[in-house]
């Protein structure tokens, strides 16, 4: 294989162009690691043991149901149910929308009990506002404004308060770093969302 990683033999695929830089790499094991943690797993290694059983169980569920036969199948070597257990599942599948609904909701109360709470406050701007802002208040400076009248011009400019405008130039060092707005908005909108 040449320098610019490419091949006859195989896809013209580079190794370097996948590769993380050690620093992203380190912070990412870091950030799942935390997840785990928080999570309730004693370790990293603990809370991967747990996530395998549970792909584990899953994988064991969905198999019998991959297709109709196969379900039928799985249905024919279960013993006959109880009067109470047809009932309950003649029931379950008439109120599964309500069952979804009733778990859902068990689950937000343990979650508000046992994860970390959401930020409050008013929602932050999206990264591509801020880089508009930061970029008309350094034009501004260099065009002989002073800082103060460049951080006015930009409130007015993108109808903000002066004092977001200040908030988004204090942090304008720390830019490239995602919020939880813009993790959430990339989570619903995905990578091509028209955020930056």
């Amino acid at each position: 294989m040449s320098q610019n990683c490419q091949s006859f033999e195989k896809p013209p695929i580079c190794k370097e162009a996948f590769a993380v830089n050690v620093e992203l790499r380190e912070k990412l094991i870091l950030e799942i690691e935390q997840c785990i943690l928080c999570a309730g797993a004693e370790s990293y290694e603990e809370g991967m043991q747990q996530f395998a059983k549970v792909l584990a169980f899953l994988q064991k569920t969905y198999d019998p149901m991959r297709t109709k036969e196969q379900l039928r199948a799985f249905f024919d070597q279960m013993p006959e149910p109880s009067w109470k257990e047809k009932l309950f599942i003649n029931g379950g599948f008439k109120y599964l929308p309500q069952v979804i609904h009733y778990a859902l909701k068990q689950l937000s109360i343990l979650a508000d009990e046992t994860l970390p709470p959401l930020p409050l406050g008013r929602h932050g701007l999206d990264l591509q506002t801020k880089e508009q802002i930061i970029a008309h208040v350094g034009r501004q400076h260099i065009k002989g404004y002073s800082l103060e009248l460049a951080k006015k011009s930009a409130a007015r400019r993108f109808a903000v308060s002066e004092a977001t405008v200040q908030r988004t130039w204090d942090d304008r060092g720390s830019l490239g770093e995602a919020d939880f707005r813009f993790v959430v908005k990339f989570l619903t909108d995905g990578a091509d969302s028209s955020e930056g």
